[in-house]
């Protein structure tokens, strides 16, 4: 019954249960249910559109779930404006001008829609030209009907009829699919009369670090008339509405003219009951632009796009650190206010505001080396006079500069500097930035991060401590940039025996201690942002990141970190061959474990007889990874008499597990000296003699075997 369309007279609305109607459907989260005659009831999925024929297209279809039919409701398409005919053996639907839609076949005691049927009068033997238009539109991919009409005027096409367009053609695919936003015209006349009379205002932001003076986001404010723009740098948006209140009352007091709009976008920052109620009391329309529509309030966006844009280059020149973005911004907007022709008007913003020309002759350039005289008072006799800086623009309420003295790493206003402007500043970066900064480049990307859960075993098998751990994903970092070194040095095997043999021929009874999450001790030099832990995100702050100052699991550098430090307070405290220091315990938090009993994978059993070391759990792990877990022991451990037959269909070695196999019985060597003194033939050996891939299987089959007989 899916492919069959029934008309209902009781049904309240189209439905369908099969989506494959559907031109157009838009999936709804709802608790609408239809309810059948048997009183059995359906969810509605969706609601959409559906084309039964050129001249039949019904709207507000349910998408119902578990619907077995196609309904058509009558009440439906009276609604619509269409008129249903019932008579004996036969329906029709007619539209307002009683023009035949569609007609009805009987189908058992209903009537279904015949699909065949053509528009058009019933005694008609051929296709009107508006159908066929309809044919050709959908054979030609859903060409336009105005092209689809001038090419079948014109002639060019061979097999393409005539067709003729009628009015208010509307296909609904092609509305669904082609659908685009609205054009915006450009403004080609000044709106506004005098400066002042509507402002343009937006918030960028967040920043990725925060500013010097611990800003996050900044508030751009443009005059309609004259161009002219402010910025204000704000810790929170809901600062703004302070910023914008200011502004308003001081032009107001510069200008006798009255100030008649503001037009912001729908942010909460501006979309609120403060600036309902002072726009009120001042008898401001706030305009605000539609919706996730920027074009609306395009002034500002664009100044937004050219203020970042020069903020930008000025940074990149000399590598400025990202904290002085405000400061680049702040400089922008300076030099933009008097260097921006105002389009139809042929003047400057600052002209049209201040109805004078501006100078530029005390402008100075970004980011260079400067000299700041020091007070007199605080002078030695033979002490420099000056103080070396770094110009970063111009004091918004004062005629001073902007300069941010090297040595006591503050930016401070001062008319008393001296540039040079023929040597760019070549300061590091960290000399800039602060105490805690590297070297580093300006712009970094963070890495991720993830939780790791692991079950720490015993030598039983038996868990004996649930871990979790946040772990930085280093296989993102990038050699030069993220790092330099990954090499520490860890116990080798022979150190490890020693010290137990030493220890057994004392009589000494070995403790172990581990330190609490070691790798997180470790400092590293270079800078480091991750992203924040999953499930820990601030709700207010979510495209934050975090700085690194010490090493985090996952790391590359983690492990040198890690060594580095230990090494460092090892030698400060004094440590000597024999002799424990106290402080070892200021520094770190450790955990007394007890006896030593399990070390980096061997089992240490301490008695008056001796010492005895097994990898007893390592061997059963090796047995189970490579499902030899039920193997029986044998007594001899390879055959001697092993014959090596060509497999002329055998499939190619898997060179991967051979090795994995191998690599994981170097580590047994440890406690079982015997597997040191196995030899065989490699894989390259085989190679290098020509042997081919059946015979080369056979035998590290064979190995294998013989190792894994060896172990149990």
């Amino acid at each position: 019954m899916e492919d069959v369309w029934i008309m209902d007279s009781g049904c309240s609305r189209h439905m369908t249960g099969h989506r494959k109607w559907f031109s157009s459907l838009n999936l709804v989260s709802t608790k609408e249910y239809i309810t059948f005659g048997d009183n059995g009831q359906g969810k509605v999925m969706g609601v959409g559109s559906v084309s039964l024929s050129a001249k039949l297209s019904l709207r507000e279809v349910a998408f119902v779930r578990n619907l077995g039919f196609n309904l058509v409701s009558v009440s439906q398409l009276l609604d619509e404006g269409f008129e249903v005919r019932f008579k004996k053996g036969a329906c029709c639907v007619l539209d307002a001008e009683k023009t035949l839609v569609c007609s009805l076949l009987p189908f058992g005691q209903v009537f279904r829609v015949d699909l065949t049927s053509v528009s058009g009068p019933a005694r008609c033997l051929v296709t009107s030209p508006s159908a066929d238009i309809w044919k050709w539109h959908k054979r030609l991919g859903h060409l336009s009907f105005d092209l689809l009409v001038r090419l079948s005027s014109m002639g060019l096409i061979r097999g393409l009829p005539k067709l003729r367009a009628e009015k208010d053609l509307v296909c609904h695919p092609c509305r669904d699919g082609k659908m685009v936003a609205a054009s915006h015209i450009p403004v080609s006349q000044v709106m506004t009369s005098y400066p002042g009379e509507l402002l343009h205002m937006d918030t960028v932001g967040p920043a990725r670090v925060a500013s010097v003076s611990g800003k996050w986001y900044v508030l751009v404010v443009v005059d309609d008339f004259s161009q002219f723009s402010w910025v204000f740098f704000m810790e929170f948006k809901d600062e703004a509405f302070g910023f914008v209140r200011d502004l308003v009352l001081r032009l107001r007091n510069e200008s006798h003219k009255a100030m008649r709009a503001i037009r912001s976008d729908n942010g909460e920052e501006f979309r609120n009951s403060r600036f309902e109620n002072f726009c009120r009391d001042l008898g401001l329309e706030h305009q605000f632009s539609s919706p996730y529509t920027p074009p609306q309030n395009g002034i500002v966006e664009r100044k937004n796009r050219t203020l970042i844009e020069m903020a930008r280059k000025m940074l990149d020149e000399h590598m400025t650190p990202r904290r002085f973005w405000a400061e680049a911004v702040n400089t922008a907007c300076y030099i933009t206010n008097r260097i921006f022709l105002r389009a139809f008007l042929g003047k400057t913003s600052y002209e049209l505001r201040f109805r004078r020309q501006p100078s530029v002759k005390h402008l100075r350039a970004f980011g260079y080396r400067c000299f700041v005289l020091k007070k007199a008072g605080h002078l030695d006799k033979f002490e420099s006079h000056c103080l070396d800086g770094i110009f970063l623009g111009y004091a918004s309420s004062s005629r001073a500069f902007r300069v941010w003295i090297l040595e006591a790493k503050q930016v401070v206003e001062t008319c008393e500097v001296s540039f040079d402007e023929t040597m760019p500043c070549t300061t590091p970066a960290f000399e800039l930035s602060g105490d805690d900064e590297e070297g580093t480049p300006i712009f970094e990307d963070e890495e991720g991060t993830k939780w790791v859960f692991k079950n720490k075993q015993g030598e039983d098998g038996m868990v004996v401590r649930n871990k979790a751990r946040l772990v930085a994903q280093g296989f993102c970092q990038n050699e030069g940039i993220d790092y330099e070194e990954t090499f520490a040095p860890v116990a080798c095997l022979e150190a490890i025996r020693i010290l137990l043999a030493f220890a057994a021929s004392k009589g000494f009874k070995l403790q172990q201690m581990d330190v609490k999450s070691a790798f997180l001790n470790g400092f590293i030099k270079e800078e480091v942002y991750v992203r924040q832990p999953p499930g820990f995100e601030n709700a207010r702050f979510p495209d934050r990141v975090y700085k690194l100052r010490k090493a985090l699991y996952g790391l590359k550098q983690a492990p040198r970190a890690w060594y580095s430090r230990l090494k460092s307070f090892l030698l400060k405290s004094g440590f000597v061959k024999g002799s424990i220091d106290k402080t070892l315990f200021l520094e770190f938090e450790m955990s007394l474990m007890g006896e030593l009993q399990f070390f980096l994978g061997l089992q240490i059993k301490q008695g008056l007889e001796g010492t005895f070391v097994h990898q007893a759990k390592y061997t059963r792990d090796i047995l189970k990874k490579f499902n030899m877990g039920d193997s029986k022991p044998m007594a001899t451990p390879m055959s001697t008499n092993t014959a090596l037959d060509a497999d002329e269909d055998g499939e190619a070695v898997d060179q991967k597990e051979f090795r994995v196999m191998i690599g994981s019985l170097l580590y047994l060597t440890a406690t079982r000296l015997l597997l040191g003194l196995l030899t065989f033939k490699g894989e390259a050996h085989f190679q290098d003699e020509g042997v081919d891939n059946a015979l080369i299987k056979g035998e590290i089959e064979s190995q294998w075997t013989g190792i894994i007989a060896l172990l149990v």
